[in-house]
């Protein structure tokens, strides 16, 4: 495939998922997500979306159907972890009991359950909740199923402070309710969101091959053009070590009053986007101080001052 067929694709995807997912954010969409978190083959659209838009209140609410996969040890594991980690402390507190009572009281055997239960031990290390996790070794050492006993052994062999006393009392509560089923109107923009999301990944990973080659050039090429969606494209190349010399070719071709449009157009793909957008940020800033004109670091500095998320602000004192 040429890198001009590679870029109409791209653009033309990108622009579907555009309508696509402001379609989407329009409707009741909570249900449909719930659905598709239960699908392995919608789940990765899903998460996406929760990835980008964190849209907390929904998060909070879809905590019974996220928290399992968040020990399950699969591939989606840490994107959703990082999605659990943004919710509001207190909500992921309330929702963890329910998890804990969940895996302790399953019928899980063997691979599984050590996987259930190893999983649910990193978690709550992670999170700090020691009485939880107090309870759940107690509940793998009295388990008779030998993997249960051993992911406690792993357990207490990497955190050896909690080995002693783990006489807690158990806690319980019932599993919370979660969305019904979608809307018809709903259920049909999570399908079309699906298929733009799957397609927009396709052609970006299609253009992403070109590293080293035409990337860079075309890149630069679509931002002097004012693309919302090259810049897209620029945002999540950004803090990559493997796409650094692409980007710097690309920004380093723009003259001044096209490099603070491209500069604006990334920030605003950077600020709506919440994947690691402090790291890219901050990662967009070291870039623009090896481009010989500081118009565009100028810009940047600009945005990160006004932006309303206190750790981008942090990035420009």
């Amino acid at each position: 495939m040429s890198d001009k067929r590679a870029w109409r694709d791209y653009l033309a995807a990108d622009e579907e998922y555009e309508r696509a997912d402001r379609r989407l954010r329009a409707t009741d969409y909570e249900p449909a997500l719930v659905r598709a978190l239960a699908s392995g083959t919608e789940m990765f659209a899903a998460l996406g979306f929760l990835s980008v838009h964190r849209p907390l209140e929904t998060v909070h609410r879809l905590l019974p159907v996220l928290l399992p996969l968040a020990i399950e040890g699969g591939s989606e594991q840490g994107e959703v972890r990082a999605v659990v980690l943004a919710a509001d402390r207190s909500a992921v507190t309330e929702a963890l009991p329910a998890l804990v009572d969940h895996v302790v009281s399953g019928p899980a055997e063997g691979d599984e359950a050590y996987l259930a239960y190893y999983g649910l031990m990193d978690l709550l290390e992670t999170l700090e909740e020691r009485q939880l996790l107090r309870r759940v070794i107690r509940a793998a050492r009295r388990s008779p199923d030998p993997e249960v006993h051993s992911a406690a052994d792993d357990f207490d062999d990497d955190f050896g402070a909690l080995k002693a006393d783990v006489e807690d009392e158990d806690v319980h509560i019932g599993a919370q309710a979660v969305p019904g089923p979608p809307d018809p109107q709903a259920a049909q923009a999570w399908q079309a969101y699906d298929r733009a999301w799957s397609r927009r990944n396709v052609t970006r990973n299609e253009l992403l091959r070109r590293r080293g080659g035409g990337l860079g050039a075309g890149l630069g090429e679509h931002l002097r053009s004012g693309s919302p969606a090259a810049a897209r494209l620029a945002a999540d190349m950004l803090g990559s070590q493997e796409y650094a010399k692409d980007i710097r070719e690309a920004f380093g071709s723009l003259e001044t009053a096209a490099l603070r449009e491209a500069v604006s157009l990334v920030a605003d793909a950077l600020l709506a986007d919440h994947r690691l957008r402090q790291v890219r940020f901050r990662a967009l800033l070291t870039l623009l101080t090896e481009v010989p004109d500081t118009a565009g670091f100028a810009m940047a500095l600009e945005r990160a001052r006004a932006s309303t998320d206190p750790q981008i602000r942090s990035l420009a004192p």
